[in-house]
């Protein structure tokens, strides 16, 4: 009995890697629309440890090597985030930085990189 369960953990396995593979084909190599939103929470999650590590160590904590990970792994995500989204929604925006000033930004509707 456990062969036959086994061996059909291994069809669903090579069922997966199939269709991962075929989505990837036909996405032409990029992220899918839920991939980017993944990529958008872990990278949301990330920043938000990394700021209460920070107010910690203002307060006399030390955390110094675990804010070198967590930077560490946010600029990796972001990396991956930029290559593998299919930046197709590029906009062009104007912001505000004072009353006087602003600047002309350039981002991605899809996973709001910066360029």
């Amino acid at each position: 009995m456990s062969g036959y369960i086994e061996s059909y953990r291994q069809q669903q396995e090579q069922f997966t890697i199939r269709r991962t593979v075929e989505e990837q084909r036909a996405s032409h190599g990029y992220a899918s629309e839920m991939g980017i939103e993944s990529y958008r929470k872990i990278l949301s999650e990330m920043e938000e440890q990394k700021c209460k590590l920070q107010i910690h160590n203002m307060q006399g904590g030390e955390h110094t090597l675990a804010l070198k990970r967590i930077e560490n792994l946010i600029s990796i995500v972001k990396m991956h985030l930029k290559s593998d989204c299919c930046h197709d929604y590029v906009v062009n925006d104007y912001i505000e930085l004072t009353p006087e000033r602003g600047s002309n930004v350039t981002y991605c509707e899809k996973c709001y990189t910066t360029f």
